[in-house]
Formats: structure tokens, sequence, C-alpha cells
């Protein structure tokens, strides 16, 4: 697939993974794919059911459903879902630890030393799409996600992105560390990003 048509069967496998947990509790399956991730997360909240269907899909042998499965729980923002996103951390395909690390993001200020602990094992993931993805979902979590974004600045690839994420926080602890890097990164928009965290 190239990247434009994988996003789209991504989102309609999505779509179809919502209208199939909507089906299995009775529910309306018509309007936008908002309307069914609400549906789906209101019935959750008001009926106390699990999302099984999205739980289940993640160990599809299908990359592109275990993708829509995990976008799905992060955009329903279903703190219950951090458990299942750990089987899919290690998936062989990176646009799925991508989908991990933003569905982190968005379920971690509920439960942020778990999503923290998650995304702190994917800042050693061999892809450096995934790794700045999670650094940008560690700065999501805040308070919590200090330490591992402070080791985050070791990695050149990330590091801009570990400074932004830090200074947004705004934790007094990425002090002396920021200023280790301004001093030490000769890179013009590290040390921009730097002096704009400070």
């Amino acid at each position: 697939f190239q990247e434009g048509s994988r996003q789209t069967v991504s989102g309609v496998l999505t779509i179809k993974l919502l209208k199939s947990v909507l089906v299995e509790r009775g529910l309306p399956v018509s309007g936008t794919k908002k309307a069914l991730i609400q549906r789906v997360a209101d019935f959750k909240v008001n009926a106390d059911r699990g999302i099984e269907p999205l739980i289940k899909a993640i160990n599809d042998k299908d990359s592109n459903v275990r993708l829509a499965a995990v976008t799905a729980l992060g955009e329903l923002g279903d703190t219950s879902g951090i458990d299942s996103l750990a089987k899919a951390i290690d998936d062989k395909d990176s646009k799925v630890r991508v989908a991990v690390a933003k569905a982190l993001g968005k379920l971690g200020k509920g439960e942020a030393a778990k999503a923290t602990k998650l995304l702190s094992k994917q800042l050693g993931d061999k892809s450096k799409g995934v790794r700045r993805i999670a650094v940008k979902a560690l700065g999501m979590i805040g308070r919590e996600a200090v330490n591992p974004l402070i080791k985050a600045l070791d990695d050149k690839d990330v590091r801009k992105d570990a400074v932004k994420s830090l200074g947004s926080i705004g934790d007094a602890r990425a002090v002396a560390p920021l200023n280790r890097i301004f001093e030490e990164d000769e890179t013009l928009d590290v040390r921009e990003a730097v002096r704009k965290a400070l």
C-alpha cells in the first residue's frame, strides 16, 4: 500500500470495527466516525460493557486491522485499553507502533504511570518515526514523563521533539539537561528549541 491508500484502508477498518461493536450491542451504526466513537464510548460508560472486538482485533493477522483497532482504542479515550495496547507495542509493522504511541498519548493522562512505562519502551524502537511520536506522546502526559524525556535528549533523532515536550511540561528537573544540550548541540534548530523551552 502507498501511504494515502493505507490511511484510507485503516480509516475504513476503524469504522468497520466501531460498527461491529455497535452491532454487537444492538445500537445504531449510522453517522460519522466521530459519532460512532462517541456512541461506543457512551455505551461503554452507561452499560459498563467492554470493547472486546477492538481488543481482539489487535491480534489480527492483517496489519491494517491491527492499525484500525489501535487507532479506535485511542480515539475512544477509554484508559482500560492501555493494557491491550501493550500487546501491540512490539508489532512488526511500524505504522501500528506509531498508532500505539499516539493512542498512549491520548490515554496517558488517565493512566500516566502505565502509559509512561510503555512509551519509555518505545524510545528504544528501531524506527525513528516511532521514537518521535513516543516523545511527543510523553509530552502530552506531563510531569510523570519528564525523566524519560530527559533520557530521550541523548537520541539526536528525537532531541528537538524531546526539547519541545520538556518545554511544554515546564518542569524544573529539565533545566540542567536542557542547558547541557544548549551548550553541546550545535544544531541551530535544536538550540532555538532549547531557548524557547527555557
